[in-house]
């Protein structure tokens, strides 16, 4: 009778791959019975002996593309063994009812770090790994919900969830799995969009989720919330002429210490140790806090008598026109009603590459006076193109009694979620690149900082024959190359030179921003300007809009600054330019979409 133990080495490999992927889903149960039929089996196909048996299950179960081509080096099969069993071992930890009851703070954060990265590396695998088997949808939701992990120490904080990295990844593991949850009858998965799934949540439900993001998406304000990885203040990053935080009295930096989250080890990741900013908590909450708050247009507050009801409004632009009728028509209210201001397709193959610079935000953007590893946070033209979305605000006077009752330690206000309203938000960028070190538009950083977009006072923009020339009053002061999607090369066109030559790579060396409305959006909602910088440290986009008529008071000219999140969603938070950045300004959220 045949023995096992005499199977050739390389037929008991192929028996041992197929065996492992009897299941997709989860951990490869099956193999261990397989190994137990004998001491010379078990030892034979032992991880230590057949490591390359093991790289081939984790690429038949999960994603390697995106860490081979960040990491610009080829992940050994050692490495992706042992990578292999940390995410077995944390999907089974994961998928436990009573998870977050029983485990301790350092397994739970290398368990959301591994979590987190594997979504940053989805290109279909990942996510189904991550949702099909572990139920993370379900995970995050229990961690976020009123009473959930993230509200641990707010008795001690009048209310107000601590900014931690447990918190942080927790809730961009909750934003993920809002983009579309993933059912796994068999192997051909399916989604529910965004845009579907979220209504389909009770009231009750939403409300509840709307009352525990509340803290966090009401108060950036706070020095315990920040929603950039470092000042605003600046432009040039390191700071010019400042020694580092950690060194400085307090009271010589124009910003506190703490608004600059602490950088995260993380102690393997293929085998790998990194150093890495913890993702920022603020994002994730606008994001996962606006897509609930979909309103009909009839709630929204009018700001003057150009905003009209439903039973006056003419039905369409076109009778707007044609009667002389300002402002939003029946037309223009079904399509806010029906605006979602946030996508992603998760199973789309070659999805990781849309999160590339959100990973080298985090591999660069871990200390303000740290620059010895550098990478590109930001790709020319991303931001190109046509932007939807919405921006929220709290009516000034609840603005002002939050902020006071915050500074008085007066709890968190639990009706909250009644005291905003939101806008619909449109504008066409483009960007405009210099390519010579020696001609970058220079700016002060003893300035105004990001109140006034990084530009100096007094610029004046004008675009024409496809530059971008930039003056000071009537004095030219330098010219840019806008931006054309049309006549760039292809990166695998350039020499090696160029490829990575500037903070941007592709030979670019500072990002100018201009926009507008389109006309049909600002004939219902108003027509606005933009002009802004990139930020080639961290990629943040400041943007300095400007009304054709200021609106609340005479407060129109506002800054937006953000970051752009996988390609496609552009959020951050608004303020108004009267206040200058040492002092508490009036301030709120917007989130855009990529229109493709």
């Amino acid at each position: 009778m045949p023995n096992l133990d005499d199977i050739p080495i390389f037929v008991l490999e192929e028996i041992a791959f197929h065996v492992a992927l009897t299941s997709f889903l989860g951990p490869p149960k099956d193999l261990p019975s397989l190994l137990g039929v004998s001491r010379c089996i078990h030892n034979s196909l032992s991880i230590r002996i057949t490591p390359h048996l093991y790289a081939r299950i984790f690429q038949a179960k999960f994603d390697i593309a995106a860490v081979s081509r960040r990491l610009e080096s080829d992940i050994t099969v050692t490495e992706q063994a042992s990578e292999l069993v940390l995410r077995c071992e944390t999907l089974k930890r994961l998928q436990r009812d009573n998870y977050l009851r029983h485990i301790d703070c350092e397994q739970l954060r290398v368990d959301l770090w591994v979590s987190y990265l594997m979504f940053l590396e989805n290109d279909g695998n990942n996510a189904r790994q991550l949702v099909g088997y572990a139920k993370i949808d379900a995970f995050a939701l229990q961690f976020v919900r009123l009473g959930g992990r993230l509200h641990d120490g707010v008795a001690d904080t009048q209310g107000w969830p601590l900014n931690n990295e447990i918190n942080s990844l927790a809730m961009w593991l909750f934003w993920f799995t809002d983009f579309g949850k993933l059912f796994a009858s068999r192997l051909d998965m399916f989604i529910i969009p965004l845009a579907e799934r979220i209504p389909n949540e009770s009231q009750a439900e939403r409300d509840a989720i709307v009352d525990a993001l509340s803290p966090i998406y009401a108060g950036s304000f706070k020095v315990g919330y920040p929603h950039t990885h470092a000042p605003l203040t600046y432009f040039l990053i390191p700071p010019v002429n400042l020694p580092p935080a950690s060194a400085a009295p307090l009271s010589i930096l124009p910003f506190s210490a703490s608004q600059i989250p602490p950088p995260c080890t993380i102690p393997s990741h293929f085998d790998y140790e990194f150093t890495l900013a913890c993702p920022l908590l603020v994002p994730p909450v606008i994001l996962s806090f606006v897509c609930r708050q979909e309103v009909p247009y009839d709630s929204l507050p009018r700001q003057d008598n150009s905003v009209p009801r439903r039973s006056a409004a003419p039905a369409t632009r076109a009778e707007a026109r044609r009667t002389g009728w300002r402002g939003a028509t029946e037309e223009d209210r079904l399509t806010f009603d029906r605006l979602h201001t946030m996508r992603e397709e998760w199973m789309r193959e070659g999805r990781s590459m849309a999160y590339d610079q959100d990973w080298y935000r985090l591999r660069t953007c871990y200390d303000p006076w740290v620059t010895a590893y550098r990478d590109r946070v930001y790709k020319p033209g991303m931001l190109d193109g046509l932007w939807d979305g919405k921006w929220l605000m709290i009516p000034p006077n609840e603005f002002h009694a939050l902020l006071t009752e915050a500074q008085a330690g007066i709890p968190f206000p639990q009706d909250f979620r009644r005291a905003h309203y939101q806008f619909p938000m449109q504008f066409r960028i483009r960007e405009h690149h210099q390519c010579d070190p020696d001609a970058v538009f220079s700016f002060d950083d003893n300035g105004p900082g990001a109140l006034c977009a990084w530009l100096p006072p007094g610029t004046r923009f004008v675009e024409r024959e496809g530059m971008l020339r930039v003056f000071n009053g009537t004095e030219l002061i330098t010219s840019y190359h806008t931006y054309n999607p049309f006549h760039q090369k292809d990166e695998d066109d350039m020499d090696v030179d160029t490829k990575h030559k500037g903070p941007y790579g592709d030979g670019v060396y500072d990002i100018l921003l201009t926009a507008e409305t389109e006309s049909a959006f600002g004939e219902a909602w108003g027509h606005n300007t933009f002009r802004g910088r990139v930020r080639d440290w961290d990629g943040l986009v400041v943007l300095e809009r400007m009304p054709a008529v200021c609106t609340f008071g005479g407060q129109g000219r506002w800054i937006f600054q953000g970051y752009l999140h996988g390609q496609q969603n552009l959020v951050g938070r608004w303020r108004e330019t009267g206040t200058q950045f040492d002092a508490p300004g009036w301030e709120g959220a917007w989130s855009m979409a990529k229109c493709i």
